[in-house]
């Protein structure tokens, strides 16, 4: 079944075109505060070039967070959007999830990274490759003292490695790797692969029941 993935949980955005497991077509663009004015018009371009219609997508997936809540809930909203028009399902991926899937199975101990902004890490811990903590939004400081407290190597990854790897280098005093940059973002055909199997066993969701994951409450500062 054709698959239509949206991902700007980050400022790397992606789509792709996704059937049977195989990823047909991907398109990544570092679109950091101009999401909005890219994504529309460029998924109606993307479809053309990969000569498919509307009417092919069986289901859309989409990261739904965490991540850019402004993103995210473009991405979301969107989903829903297309869903909606199509009557097809959608398959709401947790960005994490997608993160952890876009990695090669590693033995050990796991710790995604999304920069949450104010000072904050949106992560959970995973080993091989499979959760066994609860989503966490956490300052860097109490994540260095979590990893110490496991006194086991670490592999980290993320956009939060961009923002605080001076700060994990000198807090972290247990063993650790950081994974290349390729794998710092979730990616639209991860999540369209994902989201294939949640549709094929009916897991998929109509489209009013989706909504942004967010682990925090939202804050809103107006300008006067």
């Amino acid at each position: 079944m054709l698959i239509l993935g949206i991902d700007t949980a980050f400022s790397m955005s992606s789509i792709a075109l996704v059937n049977n497991g195989k990823i047909l077509s991907e398109l990544q663009a570092y679109r950091k505060m101009a999401q909005l004015v890219w994504l529309t018009p460029t998924l109606q371009d993307f479809l053309k070039r990969n000569e498919a219609k509307w009417e092919d997508i069986k289901g859309v997936a989409v990261t739904s967070g965490p991540g850019s809540y402004t993103g995210s809930r473009l991405a979301v909203v969107t989903a829903r959007s297309i869903a909606q028009v199509l009557d097809v399902p959608v398959a709401p991926i947790n960005t994490l999830e997608c993160m952890i899937k876009g990695v090669p199975f590693i033995e050990g101990l796991l710790c995604p990274l999304i920069d949450a902004r104010k000072g904050e890490i949106f992560t959970a811990l995973y080993y091989n490759n499979e959760r066994v903590s609860e989503y966490m939004v956490l300052k860097p400081e109490e994540l260095l003292t979590i990893l110490n407290e496991k006194n086991e190597k670490v592999y980290l990854f993320g956009d939060g490695i961009e923002t605080y790897e001076n700060v994990i280098a000198q807090g972290l005093k247990t063993k650790f790797q950081i994974l290349p940059p390729f794998y710092y973002y979730s990616r639209a055909s991860v999540a369209a692969q994902m989201g294939e199997k949640m549709i094929a066993s009916g897991r998929g969701k109509p489209y009013y029941e989706v909504n942004i994951f967010y682990s925090r409450p939202v804050q809103i500062t107006i300008k006067r």
